[in-house]
């Protein structure tokens, strides 16, 4: 894990020089500055809250990392040397990307591969994207390889984006809702409240629940927040142990038409990334394994290595699929079936990867355009509810005069 690390040393003009470098270890971090022709003098880790702090800022997005990708797969293919390559490259980018580039160069000037200098830092580059690399340099296709995988990378970031994007409007109404409410139980239903018992209104049974439950929060706000607050950290808690993971898995599958969109999303990025690395010339087995821990979802997880077993005992990848109809549907292994007898398997992975995308689309089209009037008629019965228990006493004290 990349620490930083504060230290004084000099130079060889023996004056003091101060300042902060980045290394894995303070070995690492003692070798870089001798190699800025700098003695050190002492070295101090930073503590690891500002470094974390300093992470949230340092982060590196995806674009960063396909556009890294998109780079070297050009230069590459110019026949510029890999060395050439990531230092042409550390200088189009900034911030703590360009420091973890300049480490990768640093390791593969050292004598590691790029696949060994890229899992240094796992939480830039994924297991698969570093296990497409080490596939093209075995098989001397690095540059072949890279443009798939940028290729792939911005395919996910797009389907990645519509899939935001559709929840946008949403997830918006929803936190508007929810706003509202809080300002009418907080603040304007007291106020009406004190009114009606000025005049000693007979409130309506709807009426005396609203202004009930807005005493409730009134009185007891921080019992309620200490409620929300730890059922939210118990949840969370929960859901990252293995057990939380699972159930929350499976029933994210089982809803009705929200689990049909979320597995089949799983599977276009399943699909396309297996095709990937069988077309980048990984073997099936490594492929499954790969894939299988990081397709998001403990039970998809569950198959993939389900079917990695069946695989390695020498069944075809179509069988193995076949065999969890609840996980994997007929089309697909029928589908793979095709590609297993053809020897096309990566291009059928290719086609069947398109075809969940494409339903995944009119899916989550479909859902955006009934989610909005649904949103719109519960946003609708929940004003009237709010504005009849708010009229209806007053419209009773005029009747009164």
């Amino acid at each position: 894990m990349i620490q930083m690390f504060s230290y004084r040393a000099r130079d060889y003009e023996g004056k003091v020089v101060v300042g902060k470098v980045e290394a894995n270890d303070s070995s690492q971090a003692v070798k870089l500055l001798h190699d800025k022709s700098l003695v050190v003098v002492k070295l101090t880790p930073e503590r690891k809250f500002f470094s974390f702090l300093k992470n949230i800022k340092k982060s590196v997005s995806a674009e960063e990392v396909s556009a890294f990708t998109r780079q070297l797969s050009i230069m590459i293919s110019s026949g510029i040397t890999l060395t050439e390559c990531l230092s042409i490259a550390k200088g189009q980018t900034t911030g703590a990307f360009s420091a973890i580039i300049d480490q990768i160069t640093r390791g593969v000037e050292g004598g590691s591969s790029f696949s060994q200098a890229l899992e240094k830092h796992p939480n830039v580059f994924s297991p698969i994207y570093i296990a497409l690399v080490r596939a093209g340099e075995k098989g001397g296709l690095l540059d072949v390889v890279m443009a798939r995988l940028n290729e792939t990378l911005d395919k996910q970031r797009e389907f990645k984006n519509r899939i935001s994007g559709a929840l946008i409007y949403p997830i918006i109404v929803i936190i508007g809702m929810i706003v509202v409410t809080a300002i009418m139980m907080f603040f304007v239903i007291p106020k009406l409240a004190t009114i009606y018992d000025q005049f000693d209104a007979e409130l309506p049974l709807i009426t005396t629940i609203i202004v009930g439950i807005s005493n409730f929060f009134i009185k007891f706000w921080y019992l309620v927040a200490i409620i929300v607050v730890g059922g939210i950290w118990g949840f969370s808690t929960f859901i990252k142990t293995s057990l939380g993971r699972q159930k929350m898995d499976e029933f994210l599958l089982s809803l009705p038409v929200l689990g049909q969109l979320n597995r089949k999303v799983i599977l276009t990025e399943f699909t396309r990334t297996l095709g990937l690395l069988l077309g980048s010339g990984v073997s099936i087995l490594d492929s499954l394994n790969v894939v299988a821990p990081v397709t998001g979802n403990k039970v998809l997880s569950a198959g993939v290595n389900q079917a990695a077993k069946n695989v390695e005992k020498g069944f075809p990848l179509a069988y193995a699929l076949a065999n969890q109809p609840n996980i994997f549907p007929p089309i697909m292994s029928r589908m793979l079936a095709v590609g297993e007898e053809t020897g096309k398997l990566n291009d059928v992975l290719g086609k069947v990867s398109y075809i969940f995308e494409t339903d995944s689309e009119q899916q989550l089209n479909i859902l955006s355009c009934l989610i909005e009037p649904l949103i719109m008629v519960v946003l609708g019965v929940g004003v009237g509810i709010l504005v009849f228990s708010i009229i209806l006493p007053i419209y009773n004290l005029t009747n009164q005069f």
